[in-house]
Formats: C-alpha cells, sequence, structure tokens
C-alpha cells in the first residue's frame, strides 16, 4: 500500500474510534476529497459526529470549507445542521454563492444561518451565538447568598485566629474585620454573579 492509501486507512480507523484530537493533526495532510471519501465510508451517525467536530476545530488555514464541498451538498448540510449557528455561518460563509446556497437549500433550519450571514465577516453579529441562555435572576441572588454563607464562615474562624498570632485581642477587633470583609465579599459576588450570568 502508497502512503496516501495507509493515510487514509488510518483516517478511517481514527474516526471509527472517535479519536479526534489525531484525526485533526492527520486530516491536513490529505485532500479534502479523500478525507470525505473516508467520511463517506462511516456509517450515517459517526460521520456527522465526527465530520462536525472536525470542522468546528479546523482553523481557516486548513480550508474546512473544501472539506465541506468535497463531501457533497446533502452530507455538508448534515454537518452543517450539527453546528452551532456562529460555526455554520462562519464556514458557509467561504463557500462560493453558488455552492453556499445548495449547502442551505437542505438545511431544515436555515433562519439562524442566514441572519448571521446578513453581517460583514468582521462584525459582532456574524462572531455570536443565536442560542440563548438564561439565567435566572433569584438563581444569582441564591448563589451570592450561598457564597456570602461561606466567606462568613471561613472569615469568622481564620480572622481571629490571624489576630491573635500578630498580637491583637480578637475579642476587640474582629468583629469590625469580619463584618467588613463579609460585607465586601457578599457584595462582591453579587454583582460579579450578576455581570457573568445576567448580561
Amino acid at each position: 500500500m502508497t502512503e496516501p492509501a495507509l493515510r487514509l486507512d488510518e483516517l478511517k480507523g481514527l474516526s471509527e474510534r472517535e479519536d479526534l484530537s489525531t484525526f485533526l493533526q492527520l486530516a491536513p495532510l490529505v485532500h479534502p476529497s479523500d478525507l470525505a471519501d473516508v467520511l463517506a465510508a462511516l456509517d450515517e451517525a459517526t460521520r456527522v459526529r465526527v465530520a462536525s467536530m472536525a470542522l468546528a476545530e479546523m482553523e481557516a488555514a486548513e480550508h474546512p470549507s473544501e472539506m465541506l464541498l468535497a463531501v457533497g451538498p446533502e452530507y455538508a448540510a448534515e454537518l452543517v445542521e450539527e453546528l452551532p449557528s456562529d460555526d455554520a455561518a462562519e464556514l458557509v460563509a467561504e463557500l462560493p454563492p453558488g455552492d453556499r446556497e445548495a449547502v442551505l437549500a437542505d438545511v431544515r433550519d436555515r433562519a439562524d444561518v442566514d441572519r448571521l450571514l446578513t453581517y460583514p465577516g468582521d462584525a459582532g453579529g456574524r462572531l455570536m451565538t443565536t442560542e440563548l441562555a438564561a439565567v435566572r435572576e433569584d438563581a444569582v441572588v441564591f448563589l451570592a447568598m450561598i457564597g456570602n454563607l461561606i466567606v462568613a464562615g471561613l472569615a469568622g474562624a481564620f480572622i481571629p485566629i490571624v489576630l491573635d498570632r500578630i498580637g491583637v485581642d480578637p475579642a476587640i477587633a474582629s468583629s469590625l474585620f469580619v463584618t467588613t470583609f463579609t460585607d465586601v465579599c457578599g457584595f462582591g459576588l453579587l454583582l460579579g454573579l450578576g455581570t457573568v450570568l445576567l448580561l
């Protein structure tokens, strides 16, 4: 067997075992049409899973759009459906307009991808996913309260010990430090969690 044939057999074995890291290292070494042949030889569920993970991980310099074209519009549509909308839009944007439309024609729910394609390539609208992750406001308050209770317990235990070691009477000074530390941390937790989870 020649070296390219061996490489293709190795890629097929890696994809069947879903060894994605090694698969991605070898994939740029073969022509996209050969890679498409490897994927076409897999059962449908494995093919879609491996190809969508590979496409999501490939850098632009590795030409994931060539691999997408090589598998044909029908398989390409399956792969695009498996990707998050922002990754799918980025991938199909690299295709020539005729090929882009051929792929998107077979995508069942293409509205999100079409909407992202209306933005220029370097705009924030093109780079963001359309999937919404929502957190209830009361969950933020709950997490901040739990965090504040933990901070208060730790501060109440360790600040008097530290004050005693440096020669300050804990009965006199610890209440000031514990209260200040707990209030600052609780307020910071509430604002920090609100910023991270709600904005």
